[in-house]
């Protein structure tokens, strides 16, 4: 039912083109992939829907929900044009029950660990900033750095590594930090 909501706001975004302007954005880092769609209120600020994608095999979770960004004064450059914002994010982080094969190194043998299924409640502020392409700013590149309770891919990874290199290896790292960062591209289309 969640996804089917996500995705009929998602539509509805598509359908209002002629209403206002809309942007269409791709990032990483925090999320293996986050699809976000804004509608933009006015040139301060954009509300819209966001999906960042999970990977089942770690467990890593699938996360939805909404957002809201005020954007101050862009300024223009030799380079082009830059423009900066802050915001909030809110939204629901699910991550599949998975299973982990062991190697107990003190008697050589392999162990499975189950892992449960997690919904948590997810949100974030953040501030970022975004480099437009062109002269009608029809694309951009933007670099956004989150302070709250989200889901955090790069972090997970971190985890596991630093575990790893001191061997500590944790078949479970927290899925969820208090920081991320996310980096990406944005289309913006309508008016």
């Amino acid at each position: 039912m969640k996804k089917f909501l996500f995705l009929l706001l998602f539509g509805f975004s598509f359908i209002s083109l002629k209403a206002q302007r809309l942007n269409v954005g791709f990032s990483t880092v925090a999320s293996l992939v986050k699809l976000e769609s804004n509608f933009e209120i006015n040139e301060r600020f954009d509300a819209g829907v966001f999906y960042g994608l999970g990977v089942k095999g770690l467990g890593f979770p699938h996360y939805y929900g909404g957002s809201f960004k005020y954007q101050f004064e862009k300024v223009k450059n030799n380079k082009g044009t830059l423009g900066a914002y802050v915001g909030s994010s809110i939204g629901m982080s699910y991550a599949p029950a998975y299973t982990v094969q062991v190697l107990d190194l003190s008697s050589g043998s392999f162990y499975y660990d189950q892992y449960d299924a997690v919904k948590k409640f997810c949100g974030s502020a953040f501030i970022g900033t975004e480099q437009y392409i062109g002269k009608k700013k029809r694309f951009s590149s933007f670099e956004e750095i989150h302070l709250g309770y989200m889901p955090n891919y790069l972090g997970y990874a971190l985890k596991g590594l630093f575990g790893a290199l001191q061997g500590k290896g944790d078949t479970n790292p927290s899925r969820h930090t208090w920081w991320a960062f996310q980096a990406g591209i944005r289309i913006h289309m309508g008016k």
